[in-house]
């Protein structure tokens, strides 16, 4: 007697005591047992939560009958189920996404639909049910700002697109993810990856709130700084302001948004912020803003531009001396010490000559005020201020013990820093303050690494030393010859100064 004679009873409960294989099996002999099985099948996979679930294999599969037929049968449209199987085929493409598998992906359907762009099933799963309020346990690669609990939002701003976000945020949906226990607005991903459409789409949300901080008192704007595409930063910034978001709104440790992405070398998107009217003197550590000002002059900053062709890095220099320009008009004092805590100290004119290899960001210091005098260096041994110069100088030879012994010595082309030096002693910077040990007598010690003295000797003048310093500097290295006979040139071109100004009655050559 075959199975396909006994009674439909019979069947029925004899498909109760069969594995999902059998069941299966069953299932496809023929359109009666199909009839009787696929329904046991279903309801079978709905109660057994170790089973995997139908629900996600028809999403994956972009099956919508079996969808049905599944949620017919009792299945929970909100189920977490593990996804790697289904998600599996992306990673060829996303290196992120193929490290996240190594913890399996646990996701409701709708998390699932949405990764793989099915926009119809999306549909069906939020018409029937889908909760927009569940996370998925789910590491996809991105920022860990949402603690890996990211809520259906996510997907839609970063793995989907724009057809389907639009869907997901006409339904309600608003948080992205979760992070101590706070909803974090989706806005908060969708400025992590530039899309200025995210951005613009959620500013319009009726649940957008401008003054919204989140647990760290941080604003939309400072969130701006994870932006790494220049361009959408500034889009970004542009739509943020007009929806209201506060320009000058500190963290739970002082900084403004402006502050966040001068320091992460974002220096359109800040010059974007200050055009708004973002005050510069605002920051943390009580600085008045002049960390902003030094941050303009970062060496990581510099070795971007000298890594760069041609054309790029003179676009890159004209951004930072726009960015100083606006941060110097905003009200930052130029002559405010950089620097907490431990020596060695500075001012920015210091740094400005430093790190830019830009005469013009000197120039643009010294026309807001910046003092020679008052831009000095302080050891950290003693406490007590050297001239600039002598500090600068300091920077091209060995480390001394007693000296700037906290600063890397820097291995730059000195050429690159003569257009500054120019200006600098044109303006009278002295190379004679500090009693014997100057930036002169610092100049004569690295003349064979560097050639200091020699570019001092042709470009410096009474305004810069006096006489006496020279003599001093030349009897004591009377048995150096090459030292020697540059500072006799240096000593005869000073005494012609003064024999001019004099009229010929100043201080003779002295052999």
């Amino acid at each position: 007697m075959g199975l396909d004679l006994l009674p439909v009873e019979l069947l029925r409960i004899l498909g109760v005591h069969c594995d999902y294989k059998q069941l299966s099996h069953l299932a496809r002999l023929n359109r009666t047992f199909n009839t009787i099985f696929n329904p046991i099948l279903y309801e079978r996979n709905a109660t057994d939560p170790l089973s995997p679930s139908c629900l996600h294999w028809a999403t994956a599969c972009d099956s919508l009958p079996t969808l049905k037929l599944a949620l017919g049968h009792g299945a929970d449209i909100n189920r977490m189920d593990d996804v790697t199987d289904y998600v599996r085929l992306y990673c060829l493409e996303s290196a992120s996404i193929r490290k996240s598998l190594m913890q399996p992906p646990l996701a409701t359907p709708l998390h699932l639909a949405i990764f793989q762009e099915r926009f119809e099933i999306v549909q069906w799963l939020l018409d029937n049910g889908s909760c927009l309020d569940i996370t998925a346990r789910w590491k996809c690669g991105c920022s860990n700002h949402g603690g890996q609990q990211w809520y259906p939002l996510h997907f839609a701003i970063c793995h989907s697109n724009e057809e389907i976000l639009q869907l997901v945020l006409e339904r309600g949906a608003f948080y992205s993810s979760k992070s101590s226990n706070r909803d974090v607005p989706g806005l908060r991903c969708a400025i992590n990856i530039g899309s200025v459409s995210a951005v613009d789409a959620l500013i319009q949300h009726s649940s957008f709130n401008p003054d919204y901080q989140d647990e760290y008192d941080f604003t939309p704007l400072h969130w701006v700084a994870d932006t790494r595409r220049t361009e959408a930063a500034c889009a970004i910034i542009e739509k943020l302001v007009q929806g209201g978001v506060p320009l000058n709104a500190q963290s739970e440790y002082g900084g403004t948004a402006l502050g966040h992405l001068v320091q992460q070398g974002l220096y359109e998107p800040a010059i974007t912020l200050l055009r708004h009217g973002a005050d510069p003197t605002i920051s943390d550590e009580a600085d008045r803003g002049v960390g902003m000002l030094y941050c303009c002059f970062d060496e990581r900053f510099a070795e971007t531009i000298r890594a760069a062709e041609p054309g790029h890095a003179e676009k890159l220099k004209e951004t930072r001396l726009e960015l100083v320009k606006l941060i110097i008009a905003g009200g930052v004092d130029v002559n405010r010490r950089l620097g907490h805590g431990a020596a060695p100290f500075s001012r920015p004119l210091f740094w400005a000559l430093v790190s830019t290899q830009d005469v013009r960001c000197i120039q643009v210091l010294l026309d807001a005020g910046a003092d020679m005098k008052m831009a000095l260096v302080e050891s950290n041994d003693e406490l007590t201020g050297e001239d600039f110069l002598r500090g600068f100088f300091d920077l091209f030879g060995e480390k001394q013990s007693n000296y700037l012994h906290r600063w890397d010595r820097m291995m730059t082309d000195f050429d690159l820093y003569k257009e500054s030096l120019c200006l600098l002693l044109k303006k009278g910077a002295r190379i004679d303050s500090g009693k014997e040990w100057t930036a002169l007598s610092r100049a004569c010690e690295l003349e064979r690494e560097r050639g200091i003295l020699t570019f001092l000797v042709e470009n410096a003048t009474r305004m810069n030393v006096e006489l006496e310093h020279v003599v001093t500097l030349r009897d004591r290295y009377a048995a150096d010859e090459t030292i020697r006979k540059l500072l006799n040139e240096f000593h005869g071109k000073l005494a012609a100064e003064d024999n001019k100004l004099e009229g010929g009655k100043g201080i003779s050559n002295v052999a």
